[in-house]
């Protein structure tokens, strides 16, 4: 699946992402191995990819999947560099759901997101992924 993230097509792109999440929730022993394909997705040059690899990770975490310490302090480095509005909202719910893990990170990370909070991008409370199953 590594490699159909590289090709063409926005659609077909995001669908091999939620793919990987879906394998990762449904079958333990992939887990880590998913979750690792994933993470690397999050230096890829596409931030819709990263970005949906960011919304994955975090439908990922909510379910207890992954060694959190390493993938929550990746995703909070990030949030500067993340644009798209379902992805910054799923590095803040990390963030806030796992602030002991980065307690020298997350203080900084929600103050400053306070200060522009008015300027954050409405959603409409959807995630662009669907729940993973």
């Amino acid at each position: 699946m590594q490699t159909y993230v590289h090709k063409d097509g926005k659609d077909f792109v995001t669908a091999t992402i939620q793919a990987i999440g879906r394998c990762a929730a449904q079958l333990k022993e992939v887990q880590e191995t998913c979750m690792h394909g994933l993470m690397t997705l999050l230096t890829h040059p596409s931030e819709f990819v990263v970005a949906e690899s960011v919304v994955i990770i975090k439908h990922l975490l909510q379910m207890g999947a992954g060694d959190n310490d390493n993938v929550v302090l990746h995703l909070a480095k990030l949030i500067d560099s993340i644009t798209i509005p379902n992805a910054r909202a799923s590095i803040v719910w990390v963030v806030g759901e796992y602030c002991e893990k980065i307690p020298l990170y997350a203080p900084d990370i929600l103050r400053r997101l306070a200060k522009s909070f008015v300027n954050e991008v409405r959603t409409t409370g959807r995630s662009a992924s669907p729940p993973i199953r």
